[in-house]
């Protein structure tokens, strides 16, 4: 009976864990949550990074095709001139160089200015009420016509679309030109940067450049496509 006590007993005390065995559950459970929660906060950085890195390609290819659509359908450019930069990109449709419009019946006539605000890119646009057709005594005078002021509509029937964010002005690289061999031609140049928030070390992978050419239609033919 004696010996069955003294075994029962030693079961009893030997149930816990030792202070040494806490301790060691402790460390091992805290290295555990601690590796946990470091692959958790890289994960989120490099969504953060790859999210943030197609937001400013998808940004820049919208405002691409906008840019380009608009500007095929252009007549006029009055900025930038001929062999000069500008900060905005001004011009309208369907309405001939000499002011007189409309050149096409069938075709809108609307003027479009593109500029840069708070680093953001805003597209403006309104229609032009449309002259007796071309040649026409009465033309059009840009004068007033277009913006005093990006990002804010300012002129009957005008709408305002921001287009991208992040944008960069480059001191290197005109951000509106026409500094090129064919003067009927429009240069773009768009940087777009990472989002406030995302380190410095980021900023590489996700810097976006666009680079756009476009024609100007010197004259809309008035029968065809």
């Amino acid at each position: 009976m004696r010996n069955n006590c003294r075994k029962t007993a030693n079961l009893t005390a030997r149930s816990g864990f030792t202070l040494a065995e806490l301790l060691i559950a402790i460390f091992i459970s805290s290295m555990v949550f601690l590796t946990l929660a470091t692959t958790t906060s890289t994960a989120q950085a490099h969504l953060r990074t790859s999210y943030a890195k197609n937001k400013r390609s998808s940004d820049l290819l919208i405002a691409s095709k906008l840019l380009r659509n608009k500007l095929l359908t252009a007549t006029r450019v009055d900025s930038p001139l001929p062999y000069e930069n500008s900060a905005v990109l001004a011009f309208a449709s369907n309405i001939d160089p000499s002011g007189c419009s409309p050149i096409r019946a069938d075709l809108a006539v609307e003027w479009h200015f593109f500029c840069i605000l708070d680093s953001s890119l805003y597209h403006h646009t309104a229609p032009i009420p449309a002259g007796t057709g071309c040649p026409a005594a009465t033309v059009w005078n840009p004068g007033t016509a277009y913006p005093a002021t990006c990002g804010y509509p300012s002129k009957p029937g005008e709408i305002v679309t921001r287009l991208a964010d992040n944008i960069l002005l480059d001191p290197t690289e005109p951000t509106f030109s026409r500094k090129l061999p064919e003067q009927e031609m429009v240069k773009v140049f768009l940087l777009s940067d990472y989002p406030r928030g995302l380190k410095n070390s980021s900023r590489a992978e996700i810097t976006a450049r666009l680079h756009l050419r476009a024609a100007i239609n010197p004259a809309v033919p008035l029968t065809g496509q």
